[in-house]
């Protein structure tokens, strides 16, 4: 069995909203998978090119799995995001533990539910933080918001038959959730944007490497800013293993990790969601989280001042958002500043 995972983020820049760290997790069963390494990685578009694509253009019946940012139009909104992860979700251990238990097609699910799924557990502590907070007028949404249940359980389906013909198994998906409150708090602590959001980067590798070490998995991440070497900051976060470096170049940097019955190799890589498919599904687990989350913002704040136009966060328009709802926040007893990220 070969474990190839990836590891990407979401909403690193933006002023509003949380940071979102995710991954997936595949087993490869086939006979050649004992050939893969770290350099030589199984294209899993090529082998489930029946029922995934890379594009949305030309997909027919297939799932649109790739750069996240992609996959959101004007027309369809999160459609095509949300078919391609919720597709993938249903297919893991977990899945059953979380669907809706009305839903006979065991396609729907609620985002609190997704997350339980996804191992996140700050979302049950919403406490300072009234845009997110749940109650009877703002209960956490059910999933699927833009597909129906049956389009995901279908297409579910198609999936889970090609991946059993070549060996592939989906054995995780997992995500981070940093609010604004604990993403400040860490940032003052640090002021270090990246160091932040590589905290949590570590932490899925730490849960890669615990559960799944024995069987010298291949993690890709994608590569956040300018950096090109990890060693030191490897070292820090995995103290007992000896680390060797595969490779440091432009594009990649390569590293693997040795320690006792346990081995990894972790790439960081640029545009890493073109490259890998691990990277792409794990980039659409945070987008996606994200959008539903901004939706929670943009909902408590309409709910308020029905005129207020919606924000995906980003600095500019995040700050008008934040000029247009001036007035209202004393009202609502709400400080401009508990809302936006410090780095």
């Amino acid at each position: 069995m070969f474990i190839y995972a990836g590891i990407d983020e979401a909403g690193y820049g933006p002023l509003l909203g949380p940071l979102l760290i995710g991954r997936s997790i595949f087993a490869f069963h086939a006979e050649d998978s004992q050939s893969y390494q770290w350099d030589n990685l199984p294209n899993v578009w090529n082998l489930l090119e029946k029922a995934v694509t890379r594009k949305l253009v030309g997909r027919k019946h297939r799932i649109t799995i790739g750069d996240s940012k992609k996959l959101i139009t004007k027309a369809a909104g999160v459609k095509h995001l949300e078919t391609g992860l919720l597709s993938f979700a249903k297919l893991t251990p977990s899945w059953k533990k979380y669907a809706a238990p009305n839903d006979p097609t065991e396609a729907a699910i609620s985002l609190s539910s997704l997350f339980d799924l996804f191992g996140e557990q700050s979302h049950h502590d919403l406490s300072g933080m009234p845009w997110y907070e749940v109650n009877e007028s703002h209960p956490w949404q059910l999933l699927p918001t833009a597909s129906e249940a049956g389009e995901i359980a279908i297409a579910s389906g198609m999936l889970k038959r090609e991946m059993a013909q070549v060996g592939i198994e989906i054995l995780d998906l997992g995500a981070a959730v940093v609010f604004e409150n604990r993403f400040n708090q860490m940032a003052t602590a640090t002021r270090n944007k990246a160091s932040t959001s590589f905290t949590f980067v570590a932490q899925h590798l730490h849960h890669i490497w615990q559960n799944h070490g024995t069987h010298n998995p291949c993690v890709c991440v994608d590569r956040q800013g300018g950096r090109t070497r990890y060693l030191r900051v490897l070292q820090t976060n995995f103290p007992d293993a000896s680390i060797r470096i595969l490779d440091e170049s432009t594009d990649r940097s390569a590293y693997q990790l040795t320690q006792d019955n346990r081995q990894m190799c972790i790439t960081f890589e640029t545009k890493g969601e073109d490259k890998h498919f691990p990277i792409a599904l794990a980039s659409m687990v945070c987008k996606y989280s994200r959008e539903l989350l901004m939706h929670r913002i943009n909902t408590f704040f309409q709910s308020h001042a029905p005129e207020l136009k919606p924000t995906k966060g980003y600095t500019q328009d995040g700050r008008r958002f934040l000029e247009d709802l001036a007035p209202l926040l004393p009202s609502l007893q709400i400080a401009a500043e508990d809302m936006m990220r410090i780095l």
